[in-house]
This record gives structure tokens, sequence and C-alpha cells, in this order.
């Protein structure tokens, strides 16, 4: 995975140069007899996996399979962070209409008011957003 690269591991060899002790543990305790390892592009460190009782064939169909993951995984990951992006975008307008709510009534610079609601939700033990979207609450409702 590390490599970027492909790795197809025909268990029923002998050799055990690359995994010592892997391929003669596997064939003792499993039915595989092969694995075919492809990393997954563009997503956090991860590889796909495929785990067969026979010896390995070609890795075409495993390769297409771990584009279609990655390219999968790829777009959840992407419209995760869309959705967290937005959401801290309503988070941080929120926050800043009740800073703006407490410099009008308490008559404080932005960092005043700020540090004031900051200090409000760690004695409440409340999020700063959920505080904020009270006083914006209190002030339009």
């Amino acid at each position: 995975m590390t490599a970027g690269e492909p790795v197809r591991l025909d268990l029923t060899a002998t050799d055990d140069r690359r995994w010592p002790g892997f391929r003669s543990r596997m064939r003792a305790e499993t039915a595989i007899r092969s694995v075919l390892s492809h990393p997954l592009p563009d997503v956090v460190p991860a590889s796909l996996n495929v785990y067969l009782a026979t010896p390995p064939p070609g890795d075409d169909v495993v390769a297409a399979a771990a584009v279609a993951a990655g390219l999968v995984l790829a777009a959840a990951a992407a419209r995760d962070r869309a959705d967290q992006l937005r959401e801290a975008l309503d988070s941080s307008r929120t926050i800043g209409a009740a800073i703006g709510i407490l410099m009008v009534r308490d008559g404080v610079t932005r960092d005043a008011a700020f540090a004031a609601l900051r200090e409000a939700s760690q004695l409440r033990n409340r999020k700063l957003r959920d505080l904020a979207a009270e006083i914006v609450a209190s002030r339009t409702g």
C-alpha cells in the first residue's frame, strides 16, 4: 500500500522471503491461497484487499475494482467535507450575529463580545455555536 503499487501474493508458493511465515500460516490456518492488494487512489492511506481460495488471477479486475472503490470513497469524503464546511459556515455566521448582538447590547468591542461568549460557553458547558444560536433566537424570535 505504501509503495502505491498493486501486490499479488501467491500463497501456494513456498518462498517466504517477502513476508516470513505469513504464507505458511495462511496455508495452515485458512482456505486462502492468494491475496490481491491494490492501493486506493486519492483516498486516505488504504488499499483494497481481495482474499481468494485459488492462486492469483490477473489483477485487471482487482485494479478496476480498486479504482471504483477509490472513486466512491473519494466522493463520500468530499461530500462529508462539504457538509462539514457548510455546517462550519452556518455556525460562524450565527456566532458572528451573536457577537454583534452582544456588542450592541453591552457596548463592547468585537473581541470583548467574543471573549464573553466564549466564557459563557465554558461556564455553562455548552457549545459556543449553541449558545450563540440561543442569543440570536432571543433577539429575532
